[in-house]
């Protein structure tokens, strides 16, 4: 839900087209769509998302906002927002997810989402909600993005 750009770019509906599955990194925004995360104190020291741009204390501060308007979205559905975002993921055919967690009851959160059914209607919601927020920061810092991207 951070970084939708293949949605728009060409690239999932050429994989569609050519039948390549997109494998979704870290569909959960590293994190912060759990809603756990509200400031950069939630991350260890060494943690590496302390080194990136979207997750700098400004950028950060709005960034945890998605989480709050998915809120409602969520609670109608009877999940959690992480369920809700792996569940908006899944909607899009081809894609797999591939969510990181560290505890058990975190994974069995991620498999739940599977459970969440969304309407046609609800995807326009959240397609509205998406569409009307700006992710602040970059997916990484100036250093790293120089390999990723050229």
């Amino acid at each position: 839900m951070f970084t939708r750009d293949i949605l728009s770019n060409g690239v999932y509906d050429t994989c569609r087209e050519l039948g390549i599955p997109v494998v979704a990194y870290s569909p959960l925004g590293r994190g912060v769509l759990t809603g756990q995360i509200q400031t950069v104190d939630a991350f260890p020291e060494g943690d590496i998302r302390r080194q990136f741009d979207r997750f700098q204390e400004e950028n950060l501060r709005h960034n945890v906002q998605l989480v709050q308007k998915l809120e409602p979205i969520a609670k109608a559905k009877h999940c959690t927002v992480a369920q809700l975002s792996l569940a908006w993921v899944l909607s899009h055919e081809g894609v797999i997810i591939i969510p990181g967690a560290t505890k058990i009851n975190r994974i069995e959160e991620n498999a739940g989402s599977g459970r969440v059914s969304l309407s046609a209607q609800d995807l326009a919601e959240i397609k509205s909600i998406l569409d009307a927020f700006e992710v602040k920061g970059g997916r990484y810092n100036a250093a790293s993005a120089a390999y990723l991207e050229g």
